[in-house]
């Protein structure tokens, strides 16, 4: 069972004291729709140091490269040049 389940029964649970009987089936797709959901993740890095120090980070986590600078240089020198992408 998701981690969500339990939270998700229990709105459902609150939603059917007034749904119920004013909306017959308002909750037939519900085990699929939360079966089938969408989870988003976040996390927080905290940045500290210069400019440079934080590119250099930054480019690490998201490129693989030692900057920015380097990153992009491989694709041609723009954010742009990248094959999914239009170049016009």
């Amino acid at each position: 069972m998701p981690p969500s389940r339990p939270l998700a029964e229990a709105v459902r649970a609150k939603l059917q004291q007034p749904l119920g009987n004013a909306c017959q089936g308002w909750d037939k797709r519900w085990d699929a729709q939360i079966n089938n959901y969408f989870n988003v993740a976040t996390a927080v890095l905290p940045l500290g140091g210069s400019a440079q120090t934080i590119d250099q980070t930054l480019a690490r986590l998201l490129t693989g490269k030692a900057s920015f600078g380097e990153a992009l240089s491989q694709r041609g020198g723009r954010p742009s040049a990248c094959p999914c992408h239009s170049q016009e």
